[in-house]
């Protein structure tokens, strides 16, 4: 991810480690980014890897370090 054109978008793999635990408390796992196009219309989403479950979960970046998943 370049500084000169930060992402949107960041994407994450979560991981339960049990089915009723809640997302907030799940393993987060950055594996790409989103960038919207020139005209508006779309994004180019760019994985480093690929979620096991098929689910992507995008969210804003902060600039404060707050952990993602904070609103859950």
């Amino acid at each position: 991810m370049s500084d000169k054109n930060p992402p949107t978008l960041i994407a994450y793999s979560v991981v339960k480690r049990t089915p009723d635990q809640p997302i907030n408390q799940a393993r987060w796992t950055e594996i790409g980014a989103a960038w919207p196009h020139r005209d508006g219309d779309g994004m180019t989403l760019k994985l480093t890897a690929l979620p096991l479950d098929g689910r992507v979960y995008m969210r804003r970046p902060t600039d404060d370090g707050v952990d993602p998943r904070s609103d859950g």
